[in-house]
């Protein structure tokens, strides 16, 4: 089986305000896109249900999402879930609530876009490896 890319993007809005410095803004708002990049290869746990059942997985991911993070962030203040309330601690923050999601280990990374210039990415594969490889020392 070659290895297949699975790109889902999803979209919500959200204000915040940067008070500490150097990013000193008032409240304002974007409307954020955030891609998930599951990976599906030969000798992956999942795999068969990915290839054969993409309908499926992708529902379950749709439904993750939903729950976990965009019905969270969508319409709200960002400042009263992470702090300070950059791009930076959200994308982080959005990681943290994937390690809940059934299929964890085949999402390879996260990207949220703040704005046309603005893209924070998050690899979840190499934070897995590190916080494994710290747990064996």
């Amino acid at each position: 089986m070659a290895v297949m890319n699975l790109t889902k993007r999803y979209h919500f809005q959200a204000v915040h305000s940067l008070g500490a410095e150097p990013y000193v803004e008032r409240l304002h708002g974007h409307e954020f896109s955030l891609s998930v990049r599951v990976q599906c290869r030969p000798g992956m746990r999942h795999a068969d249900r990915i290839v054969n059942q993409p309908d499926k997985f992708i529902s379950q991911l749709d439904s993750f999402l939903d729950e976990h993070v965009l019905a969270r962030l969508h319409g709200k203040d960002l400042g009263e879930i992470v702090e300070p309330a950059t791009g930076e601690n959200l994308v982080i923050w959005i990681s943290e609530q994937f390690e809940k999601f059934e299929h964890y280990r085949e999402v390879l990374d996260l990207e949220l876009q703040e704005t046309q210039k603005n893209r924070f990415r998050i690899l979840l594969n190499e934070a897995r490896t590190s916080r494994n490889e710290d747990s064996k020392n």
